[in-house]
């Protein structure tokens, strides 16, 4: 039962019962084949008889409708109880991960996962030159949800390319300490008219 109590004045509460809510927990430690932390996109897809998953709206960063960017392969995610069917990725470098996990209702429950780099890519670098968000005001994905988005599939070197405005992402890489899986140039999008100016 989840018990959520506000109080309205000093000596008066508000108060919201939900009975039937009972959620699991699921805590997730993915690594690469060496045992290292890897960024990973984890992907929870309900089975028949449990709720479909939805973690925050599709403007959000580390949770986005039924999926979980974990930018260091760990997470915490409060889940309905019941099954999953669950897909742990990092790009097509990686074999992706395809499993099955049952949520007890208030408990929680471990998810661990290596991820195989099965393509050779030595010498090439993944890249996307064509990155922006919110600030650009096309788009409503914030620079964080951005950044997660990228490393988490796998990409290398990603210029922040924010229309007619020049940007960076360095300070989210480095508050996020992934600086040894993604980099960036600050970068502008010079947008214009007549188009195609940019």
């Amino acid at each position: 039962e989840l018990t959520y109590r506000q109080e309205k004045s000093e000596d008066t509460f508000q108060e919201l019962r939900v009975p039937d809510y009972n959620p699991g927990k699921v805590v997730a430690k993915i690594t690469d084949n060496a045992g290292q932390p890897i960024p990973c996109k984890v992907e929870f897809k309900a089975q028949e008889g449990t709720p479909q998953p939805d973690f925050g709206p599709a403007t959000g960063a580390f949770s986005v409708k039924n999926l979980r960017y974990a930018p260091l392969g760990t997470f915490e995610q409060t889940v309905p109880a019941g099954k999953y069917d669950v897909t742990i990725s990092h790009g097509p470098e990686y074999d992706a991960v395809f499993t099955t996990l049952t949520v007890p209702a208030g408990q929680t429950i471990e998810l661990t996962a290596q991820l195989l780099r099965t393509v050779d890519t030595a010498g090439w670098i993944s890249s996307d030159f064509h990155s922006h968000s919110s600030p650009s005001g096309d788009n409503t994905s914030s620079q964080v949800g951005r950044v997660l988005n990228h490393v988490c599939e796998n990409l290398e070197f990603v210029p922040c390319t924010e229309h007619n405005r020049v940007d960076t992402y360095e300070p989210i890489i480095a508050d996020l300490g992934i600086g040894r899986f993604i980099s960036t140039v600050s970068g502008i999008e010079l947008t214009g008219v007549p188009l195609p100016l940019n």
